[in-house]
């Protein structure tokens, strides 16, 4: 069922290029040019110059966390319940200090996940089902698939797997966070 309700979400979102005024709105709301964002109001992706493939995919899943109510409140909401338990529970394990202390040297893909569980689960997802990722072993404990993640060269990697290797990085987790970690990526591997 979950399975039908995601393939009608992503049949009904279309996809555009970025025009002047999309970048004008995005400057003026975020303050950087994003690679692409969805609107879920108008059931859109617009994707920016230089995106790769993954960009798109992670849009498309925020297609699938927001129905016809959710898209009107703007409230998008994760679909994989392990990643929703395991975003929550790392959220609520770190604390405020910690999470500020992230975004004390620029953007932090870990407290940008954390912060936003719906970007938690899109990173993850995309991340881990494109195609650079097919050599990494998820298997492995989360330092073994960190060293494997760090070990592929940059122009074998994509937007969404640099994020994911850097969030896991950028983290001193204790060995629950690490296994919750671990269960989202895995449970996004199946769905």
């Amino acid at each position: 069922m979950r399975t039908k309700r995601r393939e009608r979400r992503r049949a009904r979102t279309s996809v555009r290029d970025a025009r002047t005024a999309d970048l004008l709105n995005q400057l003026t709301e975020r303050g950087f040019k994003p690679s692409g964002f969805f609107d879920p109001r108008k059931r859109e992706v617009v994707m920016f110059p230089g995106a790769d493939e993954s960009v798109l995919e992670h849009e498309l899943i925020h297609s699938e966390q927001y129905g016809p109510l959710r898209a009107l409140l703007n409230q998008g909401r994760v679909q994989d319940r392990d990643t929703r338990k395991a975003s929550r529970r790392i959220s609520r394990s770190i604390p405020q200090e910690e999470r500020e202390m992230l975004a004390g040297e620029g953007f932090s893909p870990l407290k940008y996940m954390l912060d936003s569980p719906i970007e938690f689960e899109a990173i993850v997802r995309s991340g881990v089902r494109s195609p650079e990722a097919e050599q990494v072993d998820f298997s492995q404990g989360f330092d073994d698939v960190l060293k494997s993640l760090e070990a592929l060269p940059r122009d074998k990697t994509n937007t969404n797997l640099r994020l994911l290797r850097s969030a896991m990085a950028e983290g001193n987790f204790d060995d629950r966070e690490k296994d919750l970690f671990l269960k989202a990526i895995r449970s996004n591997l199946q769905s």
